[in-house]
């Protein structure tokens, strides 16, 4: 007994460790024999026979495809347009029964349930089906169709991205120019020529535009014309005032004669380049006296004419400078652009653009309207259905116009808006 009492706690922690053992071994050999447990067994599984034929769930005669199935019974009427005529109105309504869905969709004004296709597609108009309401339906505001889904919305719809080779869910491409004729892949999509075919390309007048249409100011004016015999030109003593822009004397003085050559320096430095600077000569002078209130003014005029670069000789129109005013080129001067080039026309200019790979277009400019701002081309170029053909180049290019306009008729028109505002009427 001494030895049970001086020792009881150790006789209890051993007699607990056994047990806890013992538990332990118990789990072991639960968890070995569960692992030897087959499912299929618990189951009641078998392998399949050998002419076993798996079922098809998608197949046409498949057991499992009730609702598909159903029309093609005897005692199954197919959901079909049947005709309903009424004192309200007179229209094919589209009848359905429980086994088939049917699109429903909520009126805008009486936010009642209504048939999806009583909405019209596109820009058309039509009437809520409920009696009590009546009021006009227009299209839903993000309606597109199958043959407008535009992805990436480059403007280019997918089924044409697709058939022209393009990624219709990269936007991107739109603004490449696949067959380098200077026409991205979106502009000849809207003039609905092939974007792989250099040759297949709008004509290039259709791409042309124009800047504001001025005279170009002459950098020099006719300040003073004196005379050592009034009735002899060859005396005229001339004063002019010469500009020279991007100089640090902008302005400069002149005392020149009949035969002379102004400016002297043919070239002047700006801060970004060196210019040439147009030379002229002095090939008449006009005496001219007004007697005014018992004075005389002097209204001279003074003829010059543009000197051939490098050489003494003149050419081109006589310009007429009178004193104290400005002087204009005589000639009208327009600036064509095309792409990232720019032509200087004037009058019966001739216009050439292309290359072997695009074809060449040539024009001659007909006329250059002032008022208008329009320039008038002439094609001569190879093309046999435009020979002879006349356009009008304005400051929006033809494709731009078409391009604005394809914008216009494609932008989503907000017709519950439209709508409210036509049945407040």
């Amino acid at each position: 007994m001494g030895f049970l009492s001086k020792h009881y706690e150790k006789i209890l922690l051993a007699v607990l460790l056994t047990v806890f053992i013992g538990l332990l071994a118990v789990q072991v050999l639960l968890w070995r024999q569960n692992e030897q447990i087959q499912v299929e067994k618990l189951k009641g599984f078998q392998d399949p026979p050998p002419n076993y034929q798996p079922v098809k769930f998608g197949d046409e005669k498949s057991p499992f495809l009730v609702l598909e199935n159903l029309p093609k019974k005897p005692d199954f009427a197919k959901a079909q347009p049947r005709e309903r005529n009424t004192s309200q109105m007179d229209s094919q309504i589209l009848y359905t029964n429980l086994m088939v869905p049917y699109p429903m969709a909520l009126c805008p004004y009486c936010n009642r349930v209504i048939p999806a296709n009583a909405f019209p597609a596109g820009d058309g108009e039509s009437k809520c089906p409920l009696e009590d309401c009546q009021k006009t339906l227009h299209a839903p505001f993000n309606v597109v169709s199958e043959k407008e889904q535009d992805s990436d919305g480059d403007g280019i719809p997918d089924k044409e991205e697709i058939r022209l080779g393009l990624n219709p869910k990269f936007a991107a491409d739109a603004s490449a120019d696949a067959d380098g004729d200077e026409y991205s892949n979106y502009e000849e999509y809207i003039c609905k020529t092939d974007c792989n075919n250099a040759k297949s390309r709008p004509p290039y007048h259709e791409k042309m535009m124009i800047r504001p249409i001025r005279r170009r100011k002459l950098l020099f004016q006719v300040k003073r014309v004196s005379f050592g015999d009034k009735t002899k030109k060859e005396t005229a003593r001339i004063e002019l005032s010469i500009e020279k822009p991007g100089a640090l004397v902008r302005y400069q003085t002149a005392f020149v004669k009949l035969g002379d050559i102004f400016p002297k320096t043919a070239t002047v430095t700006s801060s970004d380049a060196v210019r040439n600077i147009q030379k002229y000569k002095i090939v008449d002078v006009i005496p001219k006296f007004v007697k005014s209130g018992g004075s005389e003014i002097n209204e001279s005029e003074v003829v010059v004419q543009r000197v051939i670069r490098n050489t003494e000789k003149t050419d081109g129109v006589p310009i007429h400078a009178k004193i104290g005013r400005e002087v204009f080129e005589p000639k009208i001067r327009a600036d064509l652009i095309l792409g990232s080039r720019a032509f200087e026309i004037y009058v019966g200019s001739k216009i050439s653009h292309g290359t072997i790979n695009t074809g060449t277009d040539r024009y001659t400019v007909g006329a250059i309207d002032e008022k208008k701002n329009t320039v008038t081309l002439k094609y001569t170029g190879d093309n046999p259905a435009l020979i002879g053909k006349q356009f009008e180049i304005k400051q929006d290019s033809m494709l731009q116009t078409k391009i604005d306009a394809v914008k216009s008729a494609n932008r989503p028109r907000r017709g519950r808006r439209r709508a409210a505002s036509d049945n407040q009427k």
